[in-house]
C-alpha cells in the first residue's frame, strides 16, 4: 500500500512538471522592432502572472509574419545578459503640480537608477513644465547625470505633458552611432496636461507610428474623480507604445522605479529572418505569436523594412583614370554667354506655359458620388421615427486604422450608432471594435457620445468615456485600432 501511495505522489509531481512553463503567460507585447531587408530584431516582453519571464523559452515558441510573408525565429536571447545597452530618456515633470518633498523622492529614485546603469547604457535628462527642454544629452557619465537631476526643482506653472511626450519620442529617433538601438522613455506624471497645443489623441496617433515604448509611473495627488481619469490616459500611452504602466505612492516610489527598471531589462531579443522581405519603403504589419501549451498570444506593430546603405568609401584618383575637366580651361566670357542663353530659354518657356494655361478653361468639378456606406449613414437619419428638422451636418474622418482616409458625412438628427455590425449607421472595418460600439446623440444644443459596453472602450482625446460625454468640434475618437476626427459647426447646433 505504501509503495502505491509513493507511486501516485511521484506521478502527480511529474504531471505538475510536464510543462516547461510553471505558470501561464499573462503578457506578451512586441515592444520594438528593427527590420532590414531580410532580417528583423524584435524586443518582446513575455511574463507570467508573477511578473517573471518563463524559463526554457525557445524559438519554437514563436512564429511571425511580416505582412503576408512568414518569418523564421532563429534565436531567442535574454536582453539583460546580452551586451546590448539601453538609451534611456528620463522625462521629468518640473511643474508645481508635484510637491518639493515628492520631487525629492523622485530625484533619489532616479539617481539610484542612474547609479546602476550598465557599461553600454546611455541616459538623457529631459524636463517639461511650461516648455520641453533637454537638460543633459545622452551620456554614460553617471556623475554628470546625477548633477543634472539634482539641479532640477518644481517651479513651472503649467504642465505641457502631451507636447513633452511627442518631443521625447522625436528625441529618441536619433541615429547617433554611439547610441544603442533599444530606446525607452521613462516618465512619472499624474497624466494631466495643461497648456499643450496638441491633444492626447494626437499623442496616440504618434505612439502608433513611433514605436518608442513609454514606461510610465502614475503618481497623482489630484482629487479622486480626476485622478483615475488622467491616470487612465497615462496608462493608455504606455500600453499603445509597447511599454508598461505602474501606479505609485510616496511610500513606494523608489520600489516602483526599481520595478520599472527590471521590466525594461527582462525583455527578450528575437532574431527573425524573412526570405521574401523587401526594402521598398512601405509599411508592413509585423505580427509575432507566442504559443504555450495550446494557448497563443499575438502582438503586432507597423514597421518599414530598410536596407542599410553600403559604407561610403573615400575615392582616390588613379593615374589611369580620366580626370575631371577644370573650369579654368574655359574662358569666363563663354560661361556668361551660356548662362544668358539658358535664362532667355527659361523666360520664353514660362510665357508659353502661362499662355497655354489661360487658353484652357477649367472643367467644372464633377460632384463625387457618395459611397454606399456614406449613403446608408445619411439615410438612417431620415427614418420616420426621427424628429422633424434638418439636423446637424457632421463629418467623421478616419485618420488611423484600416479605413484610414475614409470620410463619413451625415446629418445627425437624433442618434447615430458606430460599430462593426452591418446594421450600424457608421460601419468600421476593425476587429477590435464591438458590433455596436458607441452611440452619438444630439441632445439639448450639444452632441454627446456614450459607450455601448464595448469590449475595448471608447476614448475621446485619450480619455475613456464613462456615461455621457460631450463632444466638441475637432475631437479625436478612438475605438479599437481606429482613430476618427469629428468635425461640425457648433453654431449650427445652437441655432438649429
Amino acid at each position: 500500500m505504501g509503495m502505491i501511495c509513493r507511486f501516485l505522489i511521484a506521478a502527480c509531481l511529474l504531471a505538475g512538471h510536464s510543462s516547461p512553463f510553471s505558470t501561464e503567460v499573462q503578457r506578451f507585447v512586441v515592444s520594438q522592432a528593427y527590420p532590414k531587408a531580410s532580417e528583423i530584431t524584435a524586443f518582446v516582453d513575455v511574463v507570467d502572472a508573477d511578473g517573471q519571464v518563463p524559463s526554457n523559452v525557445a524559438p519554437a515558441n514563436f512564429s511571425g509574419h511580416l505582412g503576408t510573408n512568414p518569418l523564421t525565429v532563429t534565436r531567442v536571447r535574454q536582453f539583460e545578459t546580452s551586451e546590448q545597452g539601453v538609451a534611456y530618456a528620463f522625462l521629468v515633470d518640473i511643474s508645481r503640480s508635484i510637491s518639493r518633498s515628492d520631487f525629492g523622492l523622485m530625484q533619489a529614485a532616479m539617481n539610484k537608477w542612474i547609479g546602476s546603469l550598465r557599461a553600454n547604457d546611455r541616459a538623457a535628462i529631459c524636463t517639461f513644465g511650461d516648455q520641453y527642454s533637454v537638460v543633459n544629452d545622452f551620456t554614460a557619465d553617471k556623475q554628470q547625470l546625477t548633477s543634472a537631476v539634482m539641479s532640477l526643482a518644481p517651479r513651472d506653472s503649467q504642465t505641457h505633458l502631451y507636447q513633452a511626450v511627442r518631443n521625447a519620442m522625436e528625441f529618441q529617433h536619433r541615429v547617433d552611432p554611439s547610441l544603442p538601438p533599444r530606446r525607452v522613455v521613462v516618465l512619472m506624471s499624474d497624466g494631466k496636461d495643461e497648456g499643450s497645443a496638441i491633444t492626447s489623441g494626437d499623442v496616440v496617433h504618434d505612439l502608433r507610428i513611433g514605436h518608442i515604448p513609454i514606461y510610465a509611473i502614475g503618481y497623482s495627488r489630484l482629487p479622486r474623480a480626476q485622478r483615475r481619469q488622467y491616470l487612465d490616459v497615462l496608462g493608455r500611452f504606455a500600453e499603445l507604445s509597447g511599454g508598461l504602466y505602474q501606479d505609485a505612492s510616496a511610500s513606494n516610489l523608489e520600489q516602483v522605479y526599481a520595478s520599472i527598471q527590471r521590466a525594461i531589462l527582462r525583455i527578450l531579443i528575437l532574431d527573425l529572418t524573412c526570405p521574401h522581405g523587401a526594402a521598398d519603403g512601405r509599411s508592413y504589419p509585423l505580427q509575432i505569436t507566442f504559443s504555450q501549451d495550446g494557448r497563443s498570444l499575438t502582438s503586432s506593430l507597423e514597421v518599414v523594412p530598410s536596407s542599410s546603405p553600403p559604407p561610403e568609401r573615400t575615392r582616390r584618383s588613379s593615374p589611369n583614370q580620366p580626370q575631371a575637366v577644370s573650369s579654368s580651361k574655359f574662358p569666363s566670357w563663354l560661361w556668361i554667354s551660356m548662362g544668358l542663353a539658358i535664362l532667355v530659354v527659361l523666360i520664353f518657356a514660362g510665357f508659353r506655359l502661362r499662355k497655354r494655361q489661360r487658353a484652357v478653361a477649367p472643367e467644372p468639378a464633377t460632384p463625387e458620388k457618395p459611397s454606399s456606406r456614406l449613403a446608408k449613414t445619411a439615410s438612417v437619419t431620415d427614418l420616420s421615427q426621427q424628429p422633424a428638422g434638418k439636423g446637424t451636418s457632421m463629418q467623421l474622418a478616419v485618420v488611423a486604422g484600416k479605413d484610414k482616409g475614409r470620410v463619413y458625412k451625415f446629418q445627425l438628427k437624433k442618434t447615430l450608432v458606430i460599430g462593426r455590425a452591418k446594421d450600424c449607421d457608421v460601419v468600421l472595418n476593425d476587429p477590435r471594435i464591438s458590433k455596436r460600439h458607441a452611440e452619438m446623440e444630439l441632445s439639448k444644443n450639444c452632441i454627446v457620445i456614450y459607450d455601448l459596453d464595448s469590449k475595448n472602450s471608447t476614448y475621446v482625446n485619450g480619455v475613456p468615456v464613462r456615461g455621457r460625454h460631450k463632444l466638441d468640434n475637432e475631437d479625436c475618437l478612438l475605438m479599437g485600432e481606429t482613430e476618427l476626427r469629428l468635425r461640425f459647426d457648433q453654431n449650427e447646433i445652437l441655432t438649429g
